[in-house]
């Protein structure tokens, strides 16, 4: 059977202070940033939904090989779906031009390291894929799913000012100073379901409209993110907001409206197949 994952709500400076109906239940304290997914201890993947009315601190996260160099299992690579976003948004994702390690330190001390990222607007439905190492701050009017290697690390280049603690030393040992580069790519697999991320530690796929077959957990399991309603996972109806860890080769359908992302860790492929 597939299993529902447990939200959690976690208040934010950055947060909202409301949220869409579908998730409204997990608000947290005045302001709502993260709401959690949480199941196995031991899986691969996290999914949160995220919610921003300003930005983020400027921040950075190891890859598989820092992340063991300190006794750590892997790193953290992570994905956006950005569900909705607010005329002008932007995401702030790499450094641009060459600057040296004592540039950017100086630069995170005094904040001008915000104008040496390289900011980049958003709408809804773009994906980005940032690999561990990667500078990166999440700008205000932004709602997203991420999608990561479950990790819960983070070090801190720049807070704007608020009293939470930095990690510069931990935080510029671990970066790539370089930019980012594009959006992750579009691949059609078929007329109803997208490839939007794959290539990295975990592949992200879009089912959008009238669709029915088998998501194949059995293979290595997937993580369903519903979008909207309209859905079924056998008999049991898929709630907008909502995420699920599928395990075992399960029937699943869309309306015609409907919408899910599904994720996986690489390199297992193939995870839904259209009924004949």
């Amino acid at each position: 059977m597939p299993t529902q994952l447990t939200p959690r709500g976690i208040a934010k400076p950055w947060g909202v202070p409301s949220l869409p109906p579908a998730l409204a239940g997990h608000a947290a304290g005045e302001r709502t940033g993260e709401i959690w997914f949480e199941g196995d201890a031991a899986a691969p993947l996290l999914v949160k939904w995220l919610f921003t009315s300003e930005r983020l601190s400027v921040q950075v996260h190891p890859d598989d090989a820092g992340a063991r160099a300190i006794g750590l299992p892997h790193g953290k690579d992570e994905a956006w779906y950005v569900v909705a976003a607010a005329p002008g948004a932007t995401i702030g994702i790499g450094i641009g031009g060459a600057p040296g390690r004592e540039a950017v330190a100086a630069a995170a001390r005094d904040g001008s390291i915000v104008d040496m990222m390289e900011w980049r607007e958003v709408a809804a439905g773009d994906v980005l894929y940032v690999p561990g190492g990667t500078i990166h701050a999440l700008g205000g009017g932004l709602q997203l799913v991420e999608i990561q290697q479950a990790l819960d690390l983070t070090w801190r280049l720049y807070d704007y000012g608020r009293p939470r603690e930095l990690h510069l030393a931990e935080g510029l040992a671990a970066a790539r100073l370089a930019p980012f580069g594009a959006n992750a790519p579009r691949r059609a697999i078929d007329p109803r379901r997208t490839a939007r991320c794959e290539g990295g530690k975990f592949v992200i796929e879009e089912l959008a409209g009238a669709w029915a077959g088998q998501i194949a957990g059995a293979r290595g399991s997937v993580w369903l993110v519903a979008l909207t309603d309209d859905g079924q996972l056998g008999d049991t109806a898929v709630a907008a907001g909502s995420v699920w860890r599928i395990d075992a080769d399960t029937p699943a359908s869309l309306a015609a409206d409907a919408r899910w992302l599904l994720a996986y860790a690489a390199p297992a492929a193939d995870p839904a197949r259209l009924a004949a």
